[in-house]
């Protein structure tokens, strides 16, 4: 008989390469599962909530619930796009119980009280416990969603230790240390400003409310305190006498606050703190000067108050009125406008630019790369140019109309003074989004001749940059309805 040292039996191994062979197929399947979930997007439990709630709790996950109705686009939109993407749901498969309900049928009409829901979409984050940690509204793409995902993730660590420092907050506890401690754990959680924010501020001396650590949390001031703006715009005149380098961003977060309460102001009708905030922006402005009628800092999230304050009155005054407080500050406004800027002065000088930008496309001494470095740097005085013009002669035309509704009665010389200013408008902003509004109101009040100069003065300048947006055939349609008139 064959004796093999050290072997086992032929059988056993027979026997324990097919357990071995077993369970490399069973791991090869459960991959291939794994993969093909997350390949198809967000997988979404099937039970009642409370079987639900009970895997969260089994699991250790928070839940994503998404409320939806059947009639709703955005939720759709969602569901189709977002929900499905291969990266969304490896995050949410991975970190999520995942589960959706219709508000309007069965469990989900109670679901969507529970949690005070309004609007669909709405998203929400749970803890296993049922305490909500995140909410989002309405359509994200999956790139925003991954950001709830992820606040959501943070929060739900945050929320036992911040219940804890909310408890102590209310029985009274103002120590620096533990403002600065609840403040900064109260942003991480996503719950910005608020009246802890304010007496953090208050409590801390003009060196440690300068610090760059510190600076940046008056970003999320939203609370009107007028000895606490004050002394905001104080700080900064002080530091900007010193370094106006160094200072630059203590003087960009008294803006963002000031863009705030601005809003808030205006949202309450506050005339009185409005007024006072209208103060602020013009110590603002004299500090420094970035901060003057900056449309484009404004349009890039950095607040109303980049805005002129004539622009900011004239907004608060057509929502809240009076009605001859604003018909004042607007017609002195946009007679102060084009007076610096006449109309001919700003459609000649777009016109040189977009010829030279033409020339420079045309030259055949010119190479390829070289002409792209053209059209970029073109490209990019249209972009600043474009949204400061954009936004004076939006905000502008908005007042008009509000203007043109409080004074149904018009005159014919009312009739050409507006006429004026609608070419003011579209002198600001040469683009078909504007123009095409603005010719339909040239055409209300009779202006046909205006109208058809205005499409055909259009056509010519998009004609200039190669209609960089595609916007020539709805000009030239708009056009030829003129022309049966």
């Amino acid at each position: 008989m064959l004796v093999v040292k050290n072997s086992m039996p032929l059988y056993q191994k027979f026997v324990n390469n097919k357990i071995r062979m077993k369970k490399t197929i069973l791991f090869i399947f459960a991959l291939m599962t794994a993969t093909a979930v997350q390949a198809q997007g967000i997988d979404f439990f099937k039970g009642t909530w409370s079987e639900v709630l009970q895997q969260s709790q089994k699991e250790g996950k928070p839940i994503f619930l998404d409320v939806y109705t059947s009639w709703c686009a955005p939720c759709k939109k969602l569901a189709k796009t977002t929900f499905t993407d291969q990266k969304v749901g490896a995050y949410f498969n991975t970190h999520f119980i995942n589960y959706q309900i219709d508000a309007e049928k069965g469990e989900g009409i109670d679901l969507a009280k529970q949690y005070g829901v309004g609007s669909y979409p709405t998203c929400i984050f749970i803890n296993p416990d049922g305490k909500r940690v995140h909410q989002f509204l309405g359509f994200k793409t999956p790139v925003q969603i991954l950001r709830e995902g992820e606040q959501a993730k943070t929060n739900s660590q945050l929320l036992p230790e911040l219940e804890v420092m909310d408890a102590d907050y209310e029985k009274g506890n103002r120590k620096k240390e533990f403002l600065l401690t609840y403040v900064q754990k109260r942003e991480d959680f996503g719950t910005h400003g608020g009246r802890p924010l304010l007496e953090l501020i208050q409590s801390m001396d003009d060196t440690e409310l300068t610090a760059e650590e510190n600076t940046s949390l008056l970003r999320s001031l939203d609370i009107y305190d007028a000895p606490t703006m004050d002394r905001l715009v104080r700080l900064d005149a002080e530091l900007m006498a010193k370094d106006r380098k160094e200072n630059i961003r203590f003087n960009q977060s008294v803006m963002s606050a000031l863009s705030t309460l601005v809003d808030q102001a205006t949202d309450k009708k506050d005339h009185e703190t409005f007024q006072h905030l209208m103060d602020i922006k013009d110590q603002m402005d004299l500090i420094e000067q970035s901060n003057r009628d900056n449309a484009t800092i404004a349009s890039m999230g950095g607040g109303i108050a980049y805005m002129s304050r004539p622009l900011m009155e004239i907004t608060y005054y057509r929502k809240n009125g009076p009605d001859s407080e604003f018909e004042r500050v607007y017609r002195a406004y946009i007679k102060e406008c084009m007076h610096k800027e006449p109309v001919d002065s700003l459609i000649e000088l777009t016109n040189q630019e977009a010829h030279y930008y033409n020339q420079m496309m045309q030259n055949d001494e010119l190479s390829e790369e070289e002409k792209k470095d053209w059209s970029q740097s073109y490209g990019l005085m249209r972009l600043f140019s474009r949204v400061n013009g954009q936004l004076l002669a939006g905000s502008l035309f908005t007042g008009a109309l509000h203007l043109w509704d409080i004074r149904p009665e018009h005159t014919q010389a009312d009739i050409d003074e507006y006429t004026r200013w609608i070419w003011f408008f579209y002198a600001k902003y040469r683009n078909a989004d504007l123009a095409l509004p603005l010719v339909e109101k040239l055409v209300e009040f009779g202006k046909v001749d205006d109208a058809r100069r205005m499409l055909t003065d259009l056509s010519a300048y998009l004609k200039l940059q190669d209609d960089p947006d595609e916007q020539l055939p709805v000009v030239q349609e708009a056009y030829e309805k003129l022309s049966t008139r």
